[in-house]
């Protein structure tokens, strides 16, 4: 996730003591029909959501605001997957 947001001129921060803990993911709908989830953490890195790529879109954010699962805006509408196969890397999409 973080190569794609930087890939699509995203930028990301340090995020300290987020290393090996476990903390709660907030989704923005519910998926999985979860409102939120316990989940491990292995990464130093985090993307803010002021600065998630703007042809992403997140889908759940931790308590400090920072992205944990994004999709593409082309595929996802609303709440549900408009076309799964639509996310294709493109360097045109970037520039």
């Amino acid at each position: 996730m973080q190569v794609i947001n930087f890939f699509y001129k995203g930028k990301q921060k340090r995020i300290k003591n987020h290393m090996r803990t476990r903390h709660i993911v907030y989704f923005e709908d519910k998926f999985f029909n979860k409102k939120k989830l316990n989940v491990n953490s292995f990464h130093n890195f985090g993307i803010p959501i002021n600065l998630l790529a703007k042809c992403l879109v997140s889908i759940a954010l931790d308590k400090s605001k920072n992205v944990e699962f994004c999709v593409s805006s082309r595929i996802w509408s609303g709440n549900k997957f408009t076309n799964l196969f639509g996310f294709v890397l493109s360097y045109n999409d970037a520039e």
